[in-house]
């Protein structure tokens, strides 16, 4: 998965409520720690869903 279409699936989700953690996952199994930190910041999931940055997947 790339960044972008992560961020893009992470956005819809965080709107909808829906299940990030699978896809959390993928993205840090992927990309690393700061690319999940990276999209935590970006789409505000600490108000939505609060998750903190440094969250495991």
């Amino acid at each position: 998965m790339t960044l972008g279409n992560a961020n893009e699936l992470h956005a819809v989700q965080a709107l909808m409520g829906s299940s990030y953690y699978r896809n959390g996952a993928e993205v840090q199994r992927e990309h690393e720690y700061a690319a999940v930190d990276g999209l935590i910041n970006t789409l505000v999931l600490e108000k939505i869903l609060s998750f903190q940055p440094g969250t495991e997947f």
